[in-house]
């Protein structure tokens, strides 16, 4: 059973991680950027380094199973929960909620944060207790 949970913990920050980086930019586009460029468009750049972050986690949880524990799935959750805070606060978007940053963007952004931490809770909640291989 370990097994199948490292994998799950590693492809859950591989694809979220994926959708992260690349989302915004093409799936749920933010606004598009003419003469000026707006707060959303660094918000999503500050979301693709995160994306790709998370993406090299998945890589060396898939590639080291040994390092597979509880720690690993806690500090996961906690990436996608920070995650949130670039658009909602530290970088923000677009001040009209018309905008395609407020309405597609990021909502789709703290689905997908709030999906991945759940996840990596719930994994965390299942490692505790279990031995280092």
């Amino acid at each position: 059973m370990n097994k199948t949970k490292g994998y799950v913990s590693a492809i859950a920050d591989i694809v979220l991680g994926l959708l992260l980086a690349i989302g915004p930019w093409t799936i749920f586009k933010t606004c598009s950027t003419a003469e000026k460029i707006m707060k959303c468009y660094y918000s999503c750049r500050a979301v693709l380094i995160i994306g790709i972050i998370l993406m090299v986690i998945g890589l060396i949880k898939l590639l080291f199973k040994k390092s597979q524990n509880m720690i690993t799935c806690i500090s996961s959750a906690v990436i996608f929960a920070l995650t949130i805070l670039i658009p909602s606060w530290a970088i923000g978007g677009c001040a009209n909620p018309a905008m395609a940053c407020q309405k597609v963007a990021f909502p789709c952004i703290y689905a997908i944060c709030v999906i991945g931490a759940v996840i990596q809770l719930i994994l965390a909640w299942k490692y505790r207790g279990c031995k280092d291989e």
